[in-house]
């Protein structure tokens, strides 16, 4: 079945361009500001990990009752094992502003939820990637590859314009 106007603006305009770039841009900067122990500006790129994550998370598990699926292109059943694994702790992070927040229970088997967060940004990039191998739909495919492709190149190049002016206000 050939892919609609609509889902053709919806996987690259909210999914690729926004979705995906945030998320690969708050890890590429959590990376830099990690080295330069920029303490609470990092836990704001994270929460933007944790916001895009779970967004793209619901996606590929296809459950969520209030967000888009990924079973409106394809059948196929995605691992979001590591989203199921942090589920709780990343919602709960996320989404709710009551007394639980403030003290969540965000370890998960000795490990807090801040140390994987750049592995969730790395299984979303995975969940795509196997999306695109698995879709036959060349129409679908290339848009999936083109929406990788520019997500990550817009990623450089915000990252190489900005990181040498926020190694020099350091300074």
């Amino acid at each position: 079945m050939p892919l609609s106007d609509k889902q053709k603006k919806f996987i690259k305009d909210d999914l690729a361009d926004y979705e995906l770039r945030q998320l690969l841009g708050s890890a590429e900067i959590v990376k830099l500001f990690d080295k330069k122990d920029m303490g609470n500006l990092c836990s704001l790129m994270r929460d933007s990990i944790y916001l895009h994550a779970r967004n793209l998370y619901n996606f590929f598990h296809g459950i969520a009752r209030n967000d888009a699926s990924v079973y409106e292109f394809t059948n196929h059943v995605f691992n979001v094992s590591l989203y199921i694994k942090w589920k709780t702790p990343l919602h709960n992070h996320v989404l709710h502003i009551k007394d639980s927040r403030v003290n969540p229970n965000n370890v998960i088997d000795g490990i807090h939820i801040n140390a994987v967060a750049l592995d969730f940004a790395s299984d979303i990039e995975k969940l795509w990637r196997n999306w695109i191998e698995i879709t036959t739909d060349g129409e679908l495919k290339k848009l999936l590859e083109d929406g990788l492709e520019k997500a990550k190149t817009d990623v450089d190049k915000d990252f190489e314009n900005s990181a040498p002016r926020i190694t020099e206000k350091q300074k």
